[in-house]
Parts: C-alpha cells; structure tokens; sequence
C-alpha cells in the first residue's frame, strides 16, 4: 500500500508538473500574441502617419509642371491658373483641375498686380492683348475690362482709386 501511495504521489506530481507546464506555455503563447498584436498596430500606425505625411507632402505641390508639361511655354499667374501657350494659341488652365480656355485671337497674355487704393488691397488681373487692344479677362475668358489706347508690359501698374483704373 505504501509503494501504491508513493506511485500515485509521484503521479499526482507528475500531473501537476505537466499541467503546469501546459498553463506556463499556453500564457507564453497569450504573451507572444498579444506582443505581436502590438507590434503590428504599431506598424499600421507608422503606415498611416507615412501615408498621411505622403498625402500633405502631394496635398501642396506646385501642380504648375504636371498641368502645363504639354504646352510650348507658360507663365503662372498664381497657385490656382496659369496662361499656357500650344501651337500659338493661349490657354488660361486651371492648375487643379486641368480645365483650360482657349484664348482665341490673343497673341499677348500676363497677369498685373492692381493697387486697389479704395479698400488698400492688392488684386491680381489677367491681361490679354487681342486684335492690337488691351483687356482684362475674367477666369473664364471673358472681357470684363477695356484699356482705351494704352499698350500694357510685364511690368506695367495699376492703381484703382475712386473707381477709376489707372496705368503707370
């Protein structure tokens, strides 16, 4: 009986050992997962942030040279248009989206800062020279403006006081 209480003893024990060991791998395991788990969130993160950063980076670049890559010459006006020239036509192109107007019969185009002096303001207008006569356009092409026999440069000013557009 003695020998039958000692067996089962150290059977119980051995049982115990085994189950314990069982339990210490298996938490080894929960350990392993959840580091794992971890790790790849963290990537995902880092993905994410990298993505984003990309995202801004391309958010705003200056789209002028993607736009404007299949016209003989440009001249940007702002971060928004820019007047392209294709086979001596010009096109006032709007950079984000790519839509562009054709110009027709201008054989002349720039933009000119204004000095607005009513509000103390500085506006930009796009000038066209059409037909030997000067005007401003509008972001779709349109006349909105008439310069009575001036000639216009690159580096011509104009001042807005009182309502009336002056040339220097």
């Amino acid at each position: 009986m003695l020998i039958g209480i000692v067996l089962s003893g150290s059977f119980l024990i051995r049982t115990v050992l085994i189950h314990q060991a069982r339990q210490a791998k298996k938490q080894n395991l929960e350990r392993i997962a959840a580091v794992q788990e971890t790790v790849q969130s963290q990537d995902q993160k880092k993905a994410e942030e990298q993505r984003e950063q990309f995202k801004k980076a391309f958010e705003g670049i200056d789209r002028t040279s993607i736009q404007m890559k299949d016209y003989d010459s440009h001249t940007k006006i702002n971060v928004e248009y820019s007047f392209g020239t294709k086979n001596g036509v010009y096109y006032l192109v709007e950079l984000k989206t790519g839509e562009k107007v054709a110009l027709e019969g201008v054989d002349k185009a720039f933009p000119l800062s204004i000095k607005n002096e009513d509000e103390n303001s500085k506006e930009l207008a796009l000038v066209v020279r059409k037909d030997q006569a000067w005007y401003m356009i509008d972001t779709k092409g349109e006349t909105i403006y008439t310069f009575e026999q001036t000639e216009l440069t690159e580096n011509s000013k104009l001042t807005l006081k009182d309502k009336e557009l002056i040339v220097e």
